[in-house]
């Protein structure tokens, strides 16, 4: 009979219905649950079965699992093997249908009409869906209209299962990397942190949101962090993995550590390298180890480390499956032979039954494990008496797999007399002491080394304690930590002070070790020391090479600043007068080139020996280098006090010095500041007292000048004119003039350079070097450069949209550039604008600036060169570091400073400066802009040298903004240079 209309549209409605039910869900359970609900709501249904292939699939288990079924109280079996014709279906099909009366159905579930039907979908790769109704048939019609709801369903839960075992995974390798003990960390090709492990945030001292998105140099030194750079690259250059090993200091607690670092680099699918995965794992002890260990080694190793004994996996018939090295050893095989000879072909013909029987013991139950002396024969030839030891290894399902097995080679016991004469031998020849002491710390015996490094012998030491060898020279804390090291970790390692029969102070290395009984109560100390008294003196003399100087033997800079810090604080505790004096030599240079740095030196020394003299014991004199002293003055009464101080050591340095049969006079120049009266820090209280020598220099030398107080006065009036400029910012006062620049080859204005100036409410309108050199680095310079930034862009934005296409160059402080968010700060000012391009921004630096980290502000550069943003090095040749400047930083163009340019024509030294400036600009492939082109004269100078780009009076003297239309419309470089 045909469907009418209405039937049709029912079933394609319901169908539609049965397609939505199965969903989009990633839980398998899930979609299996909603696909049944639906489709016993819309079909007459009434059991349904899911079966699929094991998620481990393998060819011994060749099966399908029962994975879901409803009701499930009529499922019978849950697990049938591959080709089952209850869920299976010729190649050629992808759907049946069969009757309840069928055999194969009884197999599968409970509880049916036998006037029914069940249908079997092929679920894809998956497995197979049975369908069973009791009490009507299946059509053909209403299969193939069941067939695209079951390949959804193939779909969506082939999904699911693959994204809960992606989960599974993930989650297994995120757990995996969080709990191992190595240090795991990512970086991108840049050298960019990407993600860590909490192993590796313990390194850096920082928890890996706080490491994420930056690099080496925000962690650890500049020359740390370079090797770590230089190591990604080496990774990335070769396209494989590299191993380094580096010493670092881990950031949580301080202790050094050797690393040894795997790296490898990571690829995209496509190929693409995203980065250099990296994982290390400290090998301190094994370094140390490898450094430590004397010929006595392998003897001392018996007496600590566990018996070897050899190892196995054995299967049920006799065969081996793993071997380890010390049983290939024993045995005289290799392990590829080993592995393929049973090992009932090595048992001795007499304990074959013997091992049989402890075979059948396990399979058959009787006993957990056993254990017998079984005879094995080498590859040689000769028998190696063994203990066998097996216990049987069992599978979930409770089948024994195979033995785990333990082979001892017993004849060792036979060799242990000789083997015990032996180590008593070595015992007595080590160059190590060695002391054994009961658990008491009575002593029970010592070698023959204790007695030439002590010079006591065993007999005036047994039975005493080791206190005998006590120095003093640490405290009962120090022992007590060491006795709870020793009962908390079995060992002990470090250094101590001893002190010998003669009376005599030795540093030892010592290292102390527990001897555990079998139930793991102590039972012996063992002591190992060696004498590193050279070691230790060496180390001292490298101590005083760091904190003195080496020809005068002065306390150094280093040195200088540590004593400063105590003095200043003890004269604080105390209330007491201290003065800090800063000391130059006159006339020691054209000595030291008349004569030779030999006279030179001798001079100095000689020099410092007389302050010595002069000042006494009590008194600090440090060389900082060259011919620069500093003294710390201590318990001085007064200032008078230490006037006649000051006044000595300008007569004593004054008197001539005999230096190879030479009289030498030279004179000093001598600064002092006092305290209470400057009561500053350590650091400023010597560039107080060396402006002070500047100023007895200046006045005649050979004399002593006072640190003058009234530079406190000159803060309080930069503060006050600071007060000034930030009341001007709040009130708008401040304007920008704008200069043009021009390529003087073609005439064209290509752009502006932004200049800041204040109309003041009294004063009129000043130039930026009236008011910029108060707030030379302060907050309000950062702030005052913030609204350069803005009005300029916002005025960039103005001109393009009235059809001016110009650049702007926006002069930018160092404390502004350095701060680490100026480039997210930047790119909201960007996103402010998106109006105006950021390549048609220009940031000037200035090239005498003084960078506080040289590398960091690169990186700065680099952040804000990604956002399109271009560098200026302006003023360029002014400053003393240009070459290193032009070098390190990655600026687009260089600006020759005015002073150049401008007495170049009558200046042949300022023309070949400029010439210089333009031929280094090209050899580093910046840009060049010429400042200060007063004439034409000037701009053809400048073509002529190569540079084509200039501003300055001669072409127009900076000028408000909106005049600027008018300027460009009516200017003409020709007519106006004419």
């Amino acid at each position: 009979m045909s469907k009418t209309p209405t039937d049709l549209r029912s079933d394609i409605q319901r169908m539609y219905e049965l397609s939505l039910a199965v969903g989009n869900s990633l839980d398998p359970d899930k979609v299996c649950q909603e696909f049944t609900t639906a489709l016993m709501r819309q079909s007459e249904i009434t059991y349904l079965g899911i079966w699929l292939l094991p998620e481990k699939f393998t060819h011994s288990i060749q099966e399908y699992n029962l994975f879901y079924a409803f009701p499930f109280s009529r499922s019978k079996e849950t697990n049938l093997p591959i080709g089952h014709p209850s869920i299976s279906l010729p190649d050629e099909d992808e759907f049946c249908c069969y009757d309840l009366c069928s055999a194969t159905i009884e197999q599968l579930i409970e509880h049916h009409c036998s006037e029914g039907s069940a249908a079997i979908f092929r679920l894809g790769a998956l497995g197979y869906v049975r369908l069973l109704r009791d009490n009507s048939y299946f059509s053909k019609k209403e299969l193939r209209q069941l067939r695209p709801i079951v390949e959804k369903l193939f779909v969506a839960l082939g999904g699911a299962l693959a994204y809960k075992q992606l989960h599974k995974e993930r989650s297994f390798l995120d757990s995996l990397v969080n709990t191992i003990p190595e240090l795991v960390w990512l970086k991108d090709p840049n050298g960019i942190y990407l993600a860590c492990n909490p192993r590796f945030e313990e390194f850096v001292g920082a928890p890996e949101h706080k490491i994420i998105g930056k690099t080496d140099y925000d962690f650890v030194n500049k020359e740390l962090a370079d090797t770590f750079r230089k190591h990604d690259l080496a990774t990335l250059l070769i396209d494989k993995t590299n191993t380094f090993q580096e010493w670092v200091t881990f950031a949580n607690d301080g202790h050094r550590a050797l690393l040894e670092t795997t790296k490898t680099p990571m690829k995209a699918a496509s190929g693409e390298v995203i980065g250099v995965l990296s994982v290390s794992h400290e090998i301190t002890q094994l370094h140390e180890a490898q450094q430590a260990l004397t010929t006595s080694e392998a003897i001392f190793r018996s007496y600590f480390e566990l018996g070897l004994i050899g190892m196995a996996l054995i299967t049920t018939e006799g065969n081996w499956i793993q071997t380890n090295t010390y049983l290939c050893e024993m045995l005289g095989y290799e392990p590829v032979h080993l592995k393929i000879t049973p090992i009932s072909e090595l048992i001795h013909p007499d304990d074959k039954t013997s091992f049989s029987l402890m075979c059948k013991s396990l399979l058959n139950g009787d006993s957990d494990h056993v254990r017998q002396e079984i005879r094995l024969i080498s590859y040689s030839g000769p028998v190696v008496h063994t203990e066998i030891a097996m216990s049987a290894q069992e599978s979930a399902e409770g089948h024994i797999n195979h033995f785990v097995t333990l082979i001892s080679d017993i004849s060792e016991r036979k060799r242990t007399e000789q083997q015990l004469s032996l180590a008593a031998s070595v015992f007595e020849h080590a160059s190590e002491g060695v002391m054994i002491t009961n658990e008491q710390g009575i002593i029970l015996d010592v070698n023959n080394a204790f007695y030439q490094l002590t010079g006591y012998s065993a007999a005036e030491v047994i039975g005493h304690s080791p206190n005998i060898l006590k120095s003093g020279h640490h405290s009962e804390e120090f022992f007590a930590a060491m006795w709870q090291s020793l009962r908390q970790n079995g060992h002990w390692r470090g250094e101590v002070w001893n002190r010998n029969k003669s009376g005599e102070i030795y540093a030892e290395l010592l290292n102390i070790a527990a001897v555990k009984s079998p139930n793991g109560d102590t039972t012996h100390y063992v002591s190992i020391f060696s004498d590193i008294t050279q070691l230790k003196e060496h180390q001292h003399q490298l101590e005083k090479m760091a904190h003195f100087d080496a020809l005068t033997q002065l306390p150094n800079r280093v040195l200088l600043s540590d004593r400063l810090q105590t003095a200043l604080q003890h004269c604080k505790h105390h209330k007491q007068i201290m003065a800090v004096a800063y000391i130059d030599l006159d006339e020691f240079k054209p000595i030291n080139d008349t004569y030779g740095h030999d006279v030179g030196d001798m001079l100095l020394i000689e020099a410092a020996k007389r302050m010595q003299e002069t000042l006494g014991p009590e008194q600090v004199i440090a060389r900082l280098g060259g011919d620069e002293f500093v003294v710390i003055l201590t318990q001085l009464k007064n200032v008078t006090h230490c006037q006649g101080i000051l006044a000595n050591l300008n007569r004593t340095l004054a008197m001539p010095f005999q230096i190879k049969q030479r009289n030498l006079s030279i004179s000093a120049s001598i600064g002092a500041t006092l305290y209470p009266d400057d009561n500053s820090d350590a650091d400023t209280m010597i560039r107080h007292a060396d402006q002070a020598m500047y100023t007895a220099k200046q006045t005649g030398r050979n004399r002593y000048h006072f640190f003058d107080p009234a530079v406190d006065r000159q803060t309080q009036d930069q503060h006050k004119a600071q007060d000034e400029i930030h009341e001007a910012l709040i009130n708008r006062e401040f304007v920008l003039f704008y200069q043009p620049k021009i390529n003087m080859q073609t005439g064209e204005v290509y752009g502006m350079e932004a200049l800041i100036r204040w109309e003041h409410p009294t004063l009129n309108l000043l130039p930026p070097d009236s008011f910029l050199p108060h707030i030379t680095n302060s907050d309000l310079a950062t702030k005052l450069g913030s609204w350069v930034m803005n009005e300029a862009i916002r005025q960039l934005r103005v001109w393009r949209a009235a059809g001016l296409e110009l650049s702007t160059s926006i002069n930018i402080s160092a404390e502004h550039l350095q701060n680490p968010a100026f480039p997210e700060q930047l790119a909201d000012l960007l996103a402010k604008y998106p109006e105006v391009p950021p390549e048609a921004i220009e940031l000037e630096v200035l090239e005498t600036t003084a960078f506080n980290d040289v590398s960091a502000a690169c990186d700065i550069i680099d952040k804000c060169h990604k956002l399109g943003i271009k560098f200026a090095l302006d003023d360029f040749g002014t400053g003393y570091s240009s070459l290193t400047y032009l070098r390190k930083i990655p600026a687009d163009t260089v600006k020759i400073d005015r002073s150049f340019v401008m007495d170049m024509l009558e200046d042949d030294e300022d023309k070949t400066i400029v010439e210089g400036i333009i031929g280094l600009g090209k050899a580093f492939n910046r840009g060049v802009i010429a400042e200060g082109v007063e004439s034409a004269e000037h701009g053809r100078c400048l073509m002529a040298l190569g540079c084509n780009h200039a501003q300055g009076y001669g072409i127009a003297k900076p000028m408000p903004a909106d005049l600027i239309p008018d300027w460009l419309a009516a200017f003409n470089l020709s007519q106006h240079w004419n």
